[in-house]
């Protein structure tokens, strides 16, 4: 536990975020094994969880971990990339009724979520937190990036 402490004191503040979007990736993927669905066996009673969303879900965590892990140019190229794609998965999302992560979007078979409620509910998370992780990575690129040249 000593050695966790030492290295996070190491760490800098978006290598720690960095750290917090792996956990919240780990966590979505978990909440999809557990008992938090109704009847139909929907997630949140909002949605089906696809394998697909899993395999984004931990890869997403596993590059979050590897920026985390590496440093502090890695973790702020994470939050660029991955906000990125994130946030605009999530508008594509709202607008459209499928998002692109998962390749919905580009399947006529898949079914468009037609409750604006429901799209909201299921791609604002994705707007917040590819938001925060843009906001992330301009605050970094403007203080360290810039600065640096």
């Amino acid at each position: 536990m000593k050695q966790i402490i030492e290295y996070m004191k190491q760490t800098s503040w978006i290598q720690k975020a960095a750290w917090v979007y792996f956990w919240v990736m780990v966590a979505l993927v978990f909440l999809n094994f557990c008992p938090v669905f109704d009847e139909s066996g929907k997630a949140f009673g909002l949605f089906y969880m696809k394998l697909s969303g899993d395999i984004l879900h931990v890869v997403t965590g596993t590059w979050a971990f590897y920026a985390a892990y590496t440093s502090p140019k890695a973790s702020s190229i994470f939050f660029r990339y991955f906000g990125t794609a994130y946030f605009l998965d999530g508008i594509v999302g709202m607008v459209f009724g499928k998002a692109y992560l998962n390749f919905n979007i580009f399947n006529p078979n898949t079914e468009p979520v037609a409750d604006i409620t429901t799209r909201l509910l299921i791609n604002t998370p994705h707007v917040i937190m590819g938001g925060i992780a843009m906001i992330l990575w301009f605050i970094v690129y403007r203080s360290v990036w810039k600065t640096s040249k």
